[in-house]
């Protein structure tokens, strides 16, 4: 028997086998096989001998009946020899020949690799292409063979404080067991209910505890409070010498006494004491886990993400639209927005490119258009009815377009004479509301068919999302090309909060220079009001524009003061004027979108600079505390970036006092995707001087 043959039929050895492997993962034990198998998955491992050692993986594969038809998913396989080309090769036919035998359309890989790795040149290779992420594709890793005086040490000193503070409270850590399952079910179902996602039912928890808890290697951790009411839970997996947090949540209670961060320590420390020599997070979905989890310390990873083998062309479409259903029903059922996962139904292939069609149309609005393009994760004033209305009145026409994942796009044409045809846009869309970025990437593509329909030469889109190879390389397939910016930045400052937080805890991370300012401003006696009415528009308006003047941008401020009294009205902005002795100094509005405040507007007097020091930085402060009290996870500072310098500012760099400013607040420079562009009739765009006249079209839209 070939040890390809071993782990094939002897459950034990391929544990060991993943285990000691150096990209094996905790769903690709047997114990996450008989966790899948109460949900209708069937599991079977395959490998082969390589030159360098075996490579397999765990597969499971579903099969909905009556359909005679399935999908296969090895969760973080393959395992083993993955550097070994030849290992692969063999182990994608070995995989292509079960799949048929199995009736499967597709089977999907998400390695614990980066995506430059040798795996993953190796898998596309052979047929394996990207695809929607399936598990995390990033997360935060903690060396656990360090000393445990310098894990502490690498704690963020804020975080220690909060630490202290949970244990004074009275806040204990436990281990509890199997016996907790039922204070970490209630504890998760309220996390989900205030974050807004899936829960499933509890015996989907406790069968996982319970599969790798008989082989000891999991852990179920409960943060008390005084009164003995669970405040904070996580539970613990192990493979190997890693530990991994798939599951936690905690209760408002205990972020108010930051039981959370006691829990996460201990669980880190404890780990250690066990023996064990990493400790993974297990993702880090948005801005404000990520802040959280980094003041643990550890360092981030970017894996390569999912990968597909597509064996029946024809109906993975299909296959896909009933996975979706499932998702939908599932959220519906809890009262969530329905469709918030990554990819939708509604999809399919065409040209090679992933498309997610336009399916409807309207000149107006349906009534809950905002809240699906506005208020969603990535979604932007500007693709909300008040940018709509300001736009017709200024000759654009919108169209209210719906996709058939059921999200929804706003998009703006405007004829060209006297050429025929016209020009488009989608300012900041398709919105991602919380999808993957190939998913957004597909409604571009489902766009672009639209938009060739009705006689556009050219579609511009720039939905906000964090730059991504996968994005680049779908719109690519769809036909877009990357192009200069329509909107002043491209990438972004980001301030990232954690819910709960206090205002005092986020100032002690600005920068001590910067409080200073803060302070001066104040004891010069200027203040920092909030202007909801917009009385102070106009004086605002005379400030920024003499700020374009100064650094020679156009800036009409009859229209830009039109635009921002529609949006206040609409509470979809907030405006904060500077003022000294009245008159106002300085002033910043923010949009309020995608469940966070994004910086639009400012301008300050730079001839008080000196007298008057200060200002921009008591602003943006006194924005930053309205979001921490608002509840919000980050704040956008904006960019600081510009056309022809679209690069992370370096010192001598014109826009490096600007990045130094805002990275003072404790702002990350965030990278994000580019604009892209798809013509549609070459003849019309060529004859507009290469598209100059209609990129200025464009840019009238900022």
């Amino acid at each position: 028997m070939t040890r390809a043959e071993e782990l094939q039929a002897d459950p034990l050895a391929w544990d060991a086998f993943v285990e000691a492997a150096p990209t094996g993962a905790y769903p690709q034990v047997t114990a996450w096989a008989e966790v899948k198998a109460h949900n209708g998955w069937t599991p079977q491992r395959v490998a082969v001998d390589g030159a360098a050692g075996p490579l397999g993986v765990q597969l499971l594969t579903y099969r909905r009946r009556p359909v005679p038809l399935g999908i296969g998913y090895a969760p973080r396989g393959p395992v083993g020899a993955v550097e070994d080309r030849e290992a692969v090769a063999a182990l994608t036919e070995r995989l292509r020949d079960v799949g048929r035998s199995a009736r499967l359309v597709e089977v999907s890989v998400d390695p614990e690799v980066a995506a430059d790795h040798a795996l993953v040149d190796a898998l596309r290779s052979v047929g394996w292409r990207p695809a929607e992420s399936l598990q995390p594709d990033r997360s935060r890793i903690v060396d656990l063979t360090l000393p445990e005086d310098e894990l502490w040490s690498a704690v963020r000193p804020k975080w220690r404080q909060y630490v202290s503070k949970a244990r004074r409270a009275g806040v204990t850590v436990e281990d509890v067991g199997e016996a907790g399952l039922d204070a970490f079910y209630d504890v998760y179902v309220e996390t989900a209910r205030r974050a807004g996602f899936v829960v499933r039912a509890k015996r989907a928890y406790a069968d996982v505890y319970r599969a790798y808890a008989a082989r000891d290697r999991a852990r179920l951790l409960v943060a008390r409070l005084l009164d003995g009411s669970p405040a904070a839970t996580l539970i613990l997996l192990a493979c190997g010498g890693t530990v991994v947090e798939p599951y936690g949540g905690m209760t408002g209670a205990g972020a108010e006494l930051r039981a959370n961060y006691l829990l996460k320590w201990e669980a880190i420390r404890s780990s250690r004491e066990r023996g064990y020599r990493r400790y993974d997070m297990w993702g880090i979905a948005h801005a404000g886990i990520d802040h959280f989890k980094s003041g643990f310390g550890g360092e981030e990873v970017a894996y390569a993400g999912t990968l597909k083998l597509v064996l029946n062309a024809p109906v993975v479409g299909l296959a896909r639209v009933a996975r979706r259903a499932q998702v939908a029903l599932a959220r519906r059922s809890q009262g969530l927005p329905v469709g918030e996962g990554p990819g939708h139904a509604g999809a399919a292939r065409a040209d090679g490119a992933h498309v997610v069609p336009v399916t409807s149309e309207a000149r107006t609005p349906p009534d809950d258009w905002d809240e699906a393009t506005v208020t969603v994760p990535g979604g932007s004033v500007l693709q909300g009815t008040v940018s709509a209305a300001h736009r017709a009145a200024e000759g654009w026409t919108p169209w209210y377009l719906g996709f058939g994942d059921g999200r929804r796009v706003l998009v703006l044409t405007h004829g060209q004479p006297p050429l025929p045809g016209v020009v488009a846009y989608a300012a900041r869309g398709p919105v991602s509301a919380g999808d993957a970025p190939a998913q957004v990437a597909a409604r571009a593509a489902g766009l672009a068919a639209w938009a060739r329909r009705h006689g556009v030469i050219v579609l511009g889109v720039d939905p906000e999302l964090d730059a991504d190879a996968g994005f680049e390389s779908a719109m690519a397939r769809a036909g877009f090309r990357g192009t200069e910016e329509i909107q002043p930045s491209r990438h972004r400052m980001l301030v990232p909060l954690t819910p709960g937080e206090d205002p005092e805890a986020v100032l002690a991370r600005v920068a001590k220079q910067t409080r200073q300012r803060i302070r001066a401003a104040e004891k010069a006696g200027t203040v920092a009001v909030e202007d909801p009415a917009g009385e102070h528009l106009e004086a605002f308006a005379a400030l920024h524009g003499a700020t374009a003047d100064r650094k020679g941008f156009a800036f009409d401020e009859t229209r830009v003061v039109q635009w921002w009294r529609a949006a206040l009205a609409a509470g979809q902005a907030r405006f904060w004027v500077a003022l000294h002795e009245g008159e106002v100094v300085g002033g910043l509005l923010v949009y309020r979108q995608g469940g966070h405040l994004a910086t639009a507007y400012s301008a300050d007097r730079a001839d008080l600079r000196k007298s008057l020091p200060g200002t921009m930085h008591l602003l943006r402060w006194t924005v930053i505390r309205a979001a921490v009290e608002a509840g919000h996870d980050r704040v956008d500072l904006a960019g600081v970036d510009t056309r022809g310098a679209r690069s992370k500012p370096s010192p001598g760099d014109a826009l490096y006092g600007l990045y130094e400013h805002k990275a003072s607040f404790g702002a990350v420079w965030t990278e994000s995707a580019p604009a892209h562009e798809i013509i549609l009739r070459p003849w019309v765009y060529r004859a507009s001087v290469a598209g100059r006249t209609l990129r200025r079209a464009l840019r009238r839209v900022r």
